[in-house]
């Protein structure tokens, strides 16, 4: 019986607003199709192990862990290795993710509508034509896997008795590493709930999580990625404004309140189930804890991009709120009302967009000849997707592009045939992951230190009022590492950093850290022992200092 009702609650009969939100959604997220920078870190990292034969790395022998999902990057590179394109692969998923998406947001809302009618929806249109979630389906980062993960956890706190959905549950933590806190939260309300321990959940969690700890010890020698040490640290003022940027331009928080004070009343009034009831307050909790990581941790350089769980799951756990307080007041809809009133806020949803823009994209990206791009500003540090939209001078890509700018296999097949070698001879320091990705063929010291072991655990010239994740004494040190590399003749190895001190040309930084240089060294270059890699990643506290010095005036390459 209840798993007839299951199936059941995955095949609902969507109203004609629905599948409106469906089709201007759908065409809305290809046409905001674009590439995050990031996008190309992924990019060089799948190559490498798929198609260059160098292993998961970013530079041939040097085994630093510069990713953020590993979900992303092993589902890249299964398509990869199909011979896929990156941007026909990026706007396939996309699409795919947004249908699934906004499928899930059809069930979700019937779950806990409990058979209301007329359906409304509130959730599904203000998420399916909003333009920061359907931005966030491209990218070319694991951004469409969290979205999709909102709708899992939901489903799953519904429907617990879905193996499936706790399975789901359980691999999120690969999909971003703070979704590991959401799986804690989900199995201990499950568990207090039902009275029965989520074993489904709590497995594929520590079989998958503690597989990839496993590898990650084991390749890289380390506990944690390098990101994590790029990003460690306590910034909630510059959380606090990342996440006014992501509920202003919405107006999130009228519909948080809304949402909030119809819960209550739900609750109190016994609208619902006590088990619906209850669900609500695990997915705003759940929604919330995340939230709250993400304001600690002061969020992301890029508009909405660390809520992208947050939102939707909190907006989701308001489903039905609005059919039942309708049902309460003795209010009556039909049909018919109920969709025109679902349509005009979905077409209202769609015509808002961040405070990065003076203007709404869309005129300019369907009729580019006709209309000039909106005027772009970064706020308090955070830019907006147009900003990376506008690298199309660099990388020629638009939504209705083959995407031939961005594929390098000809150029692999090239860099064989006239017998390229690892490592490169060549090095660079670059900002821009694209001119990483574009020149495979040098070795590369990432500006700002998303891949790089040693620029990631840099503290000390940190200055008030930096973007998120793109501290401005970085590219100082990677164009240190790239003149030493220079100097010395070779891309760096182990015994690189005594080397340039011993020859007289390492700057005082690499001087004055010299030991904790050449223990990354070992981490990051091998070959080394499964147990020297499990002694070295207990090491994860060590640091570059640089308190005693003043950054040098200089210009980094770009």
């Amino acid at each position: 019986m209840a798993s007839s009702s299951l199936v059941r609650s995955l095949r609902p009969r969507p109203t004609p607003a629905e599948l409106f939100c469906l089709v201007l959604g759908g065409a809305l997220c290809l046409t905001y199709a674009w590439l995050l920078d990031d996008a190309y870190v992924y990019f060089k990292y799948v190559d490498n192990w798929v198609l260059l034969g160098r292993g998961l790395v970013y530079n041939p022998g040097e085994y630093a862990e510069g990713y953020t999902s590993p979900a992303w990057l092993l589902l890249l590179s299964g398509l990869r290795a199909l011979g896929l394109g990156y941007w026909l692969v990026i706007r396939a998923s996309a699409l795919l993710g947004f249908v699934v998406f906004w499928w899930g947001c059809v069930v979700i809302q019937r779950l806990l509508a409990a058979g209301a009618a007329p359906t409304l929806n509130l959730p599904l249109v203000l998420l399916c034509t909003n333009y920061a979630v359907l931005s966030y389906f491209s990218s070319g980062t694991e951004a469409p896997l969290v979205q999709l993960c909102a709708v899992a956890y939901a489903f799953c706190l519904l429907r617990p008795e879905s193996r499936a959905a706790q399975v789901a549950v359980g691999v999120s933590p690969l999909v971003r590493p703070e979704l590991g806190l959401a799986w804690l939260l989900a199995g201990a309300w499950l568990g207090w709930s039902r009275r029965r321990t989520p074993w489904w959940l709590i497995a594929s969690g520590v079989l998958t999580g503690g597989g990839w700890l496993l590898f990650r010890v084991l390749y890289y020698a380390d506990l944690f990625p390098t990101t994590f040490y790029l990003k460690g640290g306590a910034n909630p003022g510059q959380g606090l404004r990342y996440l006014h940027d992501a509920f202003g331009p919405y107006h999130l928080y009228l519909w948080l309140a809304l949402g909030l004070g119809a819960s209550i009343l739900a609750a109190r009034g016994r609208w619902e189930p006590r088990s619906v009831s209850s669900a609500r307050v695990a997915m705003l909790a759940i929604a919330s804890a995340v939230a709250g990581y993400v304001v600690w941790v002061g969020g992301d350089a890029r508009h909405y991009r660390y809520l992208a769980f947050s939102i939707p799951l909190c907006l989701l756990s308001f489903g039905g709120l609005a059919e039942a307080a309708l049902w309460r007041a003795g209010a009556s809809l039909s049909p018919a009302v109920a969709s025109l009133g679902a349509v005009a806020l979905a077409v209202v949803t769609a015509a808002q967009h961040p405070h990065q823009l003076d203007r709404h994209p869309l005129p300019q990206l369907t009729l580019p000849e006709r209309f000039a791009p909106p005027e772009l500003s970064f706020i308090d540090g955070i830019a907006d997707a147009e900003s990376h939209r506008r690298h199309r001078d660099l990388v020629p890509l638009s939504p209705w592009a083959s995407g031939a700018a961005i594929e390098l296999m000809p150029r692999y097949e090239a860099w064989r045939r006239n017998g390229g070698a690892d490592p490169p001879a060549r090095i660079q320091g670059r900002m821009l992951c694209w001119l990483h990705y574009e020149h495979f063929d040098r070795w590369s010291v990432h500006g700002f230190g998303l891949t790089d072991a040693v620029l990631a655990r840099a503290r000390g010239w940190d200055q008030p009022g930096e973007r998120p994740a793109h501290k401005a004494a970085l590219p100082v040190l990677a164009r240190d590492i790239v003149r030493t590399a220079r100097a010395l003749g070779r891309p760096p190895q182990r015994g690189f950093y005594r080397e340039a001190v011993a020859a007289g040309i390492a700057p005082p930084w690499m001087r004055s850290n010299l030991d904790t240089l050449e223990l990354l060294e070992r981490k990051l270059y091998g070959p080394r022992s499964a147990w020297e890699s499990g002694m070295l990643a207990l090491h994860v506290w060590e640091r570059i200092e640089l308190d005693d010095e003043k950054p040098p005036r200089r210009a980094p390459e770009r």
